[in-house]
């Protein structure tokens, strides 16, 4: 029994990485890694990543420097106040970036248990595609997408994997992405990839917005020839 269990779940994860878009193979997406536009401050934020898929850069990075989150935004977008200039804040503590940006707060994973990612998901679905601003939409508009929290180890770099899945990557794919993009960092590969699996299914519960972020995100079209590194790494 314990063989035919294990057997379907490599089959069933075969079947999502054979459908998902090409950028989602960890070799090809971290070979799209870019150096983005400095804001006026001339500073990148702490633990950034950032990534050009398609047409939308896609940023991952530590949002305790509100200023310098805020500056690389109007760098390397045009969306503004209203659209709470496409970062989203998952953590508290910072006021500027709660108010500022996209805020929602949830719970640090590494308290968390993997029955918990329902809890993620309570606070985090309507933000991928049915707000009125959305990743969805900040891709579209703007071709710009960042998210992050305090540190930019745990909430942040689960959400970075969320997107991701809610694509289309598989969430394996997702999550070994993140992990190597920023380490566990204390929070159990178990919940974290929970959290990623949830997202996956809320994409594939809504396969319109699923489609237009991927084709946001290049879909089939991911380059493959290496960019440069952030130079804060």
């Amino acid at each position: 029994f314990c063989l035919h269990f294990v057997l379907l779940l490599c089959c069933a994860h075969a079947a999502r990485a054979a459908d998902e878009p090409a950028y989602c193979r960890p070799e090809v997406f971290l070979a799209q890694e870019v150096t983005p536009e400095k804001g006026k401050a001339d500073l990148l934020p702490n633990r950034l990543r950032a990534f050009r898929l398609g047409k939308t850069l896609l940023v991952g990075a530590s949002v305790f420097m509100s200023d310098a989150m805020g500056e690389l935004a109007k760098a390397n977008s045009t969306a503004g106040p209203d659209d709470g200039f496409c970062p989203w804040y998952l953590n508290k503590g910072r006021p500027y970036s709660q108010m500022d940006f996209n805020w929602r707060y949830v719970e640090n994973p590494k308290r968390m248990s993997a029955h918990s990612a329902k809890d993620w998901m309570e606070e985090l679905s309507s933000s991928f595609g049915t707000d009125p601003v959305s990743f969805v939409s900040c891709a579209e508009r703007y071709g710009y997408i960042a998210g992050g929290c305090n540190s930019q180890s745990h909430r942040g770099p689960t959400l970075f994997g969320m997107i991701l899945a809610y694509s289309g990557c598989s969430p394996e794919n997702a999550a070994q992405i993140t992990n190597s993009l920023w380490g566990l960092n204390s929070v159990s590969e178990e919940v974290r990839l929970a959290i990623i699996r949830a997202a996956y299914e809320l994409g594939a519960a809504e396969p319109a917005y699923r489609k237009r972020l991927a084709a946001a995100f290049g879909a089939a079209t991911a380059a493959t020839s290496p960019q440069s590194h952030p130079e804060s790494q």
